[in-house]
């Protein structure tokens, strides 16, 4: 379960909390609003436990990206592989 990001507006980075249930892999997926995946950061396997995610307003290629709506999927697992289950997806706004 992936809990709101706080503070919703933000201008630096964001800390979104996610409660995962199991022992699997971890991994938080930023989209602007057009729907173009725009950071994954894997954390790999991990056990069962309340991890908190950061994104630092970043891409992939670690250029900051302008102020607007973005959407977060946090969840166990990959959407590029056979998925199955646990993501959850929230929008927020990142304010410069």
């Amino acid at each position: 379960m992936v809990e709101q990001n706080a503070p919703n507006q933000f201008n630096i980075s964001i800390t979104i909390d996610f409660h995962h249930f199991v022992t699997g892999p971890l991994q938080l997926e930023i989209y602007d609003v057009a729907g173009q995946r725009l950071r994954v950061i894997n954390l790999g396997v991990q056990p069962a436990e309340t991890y908190p995610l950061v994104w630092d307003g970043r891409d992939q290629h670690g250029a900051s990206v302008a102020s607007g709506i973005y959407f977060y999927r946090a969840g166990q697992g990959s959407v590029d592989l056979a998925f199955r289950g646990f993501m959850t997806t929230r929008k927020m706004l990142l304010l410069k």
